[in-house]
């Protein structure tokens, strides 16, 4: 049997090389496995840290690199938020009558020859002034006609030596009050009310009324007439005229309120650009009443903030310009 000891060493030594070589083998492959365990891994990782940053900057506000001295030198004003009385309206039309307790037609009480006439077309008249002198048909005594009202005589239909007859003598209109007469449909105010205030367009300011009267059409027309009554002491009315309103359907007093021109559209909600120490922070707010010229602001400004007015939408504009800057950058 010695002669087999020689094989069996060989063996033994064949099969220590094999285990060495499979050592080897294992050893090479393990930093492969590793690396793409990493591999798998990272991704994931990254993954979650752009997440954070991105929630870490949706949680701030956007901040516009226009600071407030170069802003002002641009043109743009600062406001302070605060109360306002805002009230919507509806635009009317109509013109200026006169009210039928301020107009008189005059006629003779008898029948009889005009003697003398005493005003004219034009003229003012005070309440119980001889207009003119009439002698009677059945007394044959004269007697005198006498204006009923203060006013100016629109219409004069008498001169002496005439007949009296069944006729208007004079009209007589008194323009210190006048009413600003205007047509409504229906679809422009569903609940009309005495008392609703209108704003009368005039060249100076808008003259303040309320409503006295609501009236059906005649011809059954779909539209109401809505008269308010004038104070035209001064005499800047005159019956005829075509005139403009502003009817006021709601109106109330808000504690927190902008200018119109000062909101704006930034990421699809409705913002304001606010003073940031000495930026402008872009603050979303939530909006209520408005009119042509103020806004409520319910949530997202407090009152006595300043915020941008006139001009502002150039921080808008500086925004965009920044925001496109950086989506081509990436």
């Amino acid at each position: 049997m010695s002669f087999l000891r020689p094989f069996a060493v060989a063996g033994l030594i064949f099969l220590a090389a094999c285990n060495a070589n499979s050592d080897d083998h294992d050893h090479d492959h393990q930093p492969t496995d590793q690396h793409e365990q990493e591999k798998q891994h990272s991704p994931t990782e990254d993954n979650d840290h752009e997440y954070d940053m991105d929630a870490s900057n949706n949680e701030e506000h956007q901040e516009s690199s226009l600071n407030i001295e170069r802003a002002q030198q641009l043109g743009i004003t600062l406001n302070q938020a605060g109360p306002a009385n805002i009230a919507q309206s509806i635009d009317i039309f109509g013109k200026v009558t006169v009210p039928s307790s301020g107009l008189s037609h005059i006629q003779a009480r008898f029948d009889g020859e005009i003697v003398r006439v005493f005003v004219d077309i034009g003229q003012q008249v005070a309440q119980g002034q001889a207009l003119a002198e009439v002698e009677s048909n059945i007394s044959l005594s004269n007697y005198t006609i006498r204006s009923p009202i203060q006013g100016i005589v629109t219409e004069r239909h008498a001169n002496a030596g005439e007949s009296t007859e069944d006729q208007i003598l004079f009209s007589i209109a008194n323009l210190q009050t006048l009413w600003a007469e205007f047509k409504v449909f229906h679809s422009q105010a569903n609940t009309l009310t005495p008392g609703m205030r209108i704003l009368l367009a005039t060249q100076e300011s808008p003259v303040s009324i309320r409503v006295n009267h609501i009236l059906p059409s005649n011809n059954n027309q779909p539209f109401l007439i809505v008269r308010a009554n004038i104070d035209n002491t001064e005499g800047s009315f005159s019956p005829g005229r075509f005139i403009q309103g502003q009817l006021i359907t709601q109106e109330r007093s808000v504690p927190v309120s902008v200018e119109n021109s000062a909101i704006h559209i930034v990421d699809n909600t409705t913002s304001v650009f606010v003073v940031d120490g000495d930026h402008f922070e872009v603050r979303p707010i939530e909006t209520g009443i408005s009119d042509g010229q103020k806004t409520e602001v319910i949530s997202g400004l407090t009152a006595d903030e300043r915020y941008a007015n006139r001009n502002s939408y150039l921080i808008k504009s500086e925004l965009e310009k920044s925001s496109a800057g950086n989506d081509h950058a990436h």
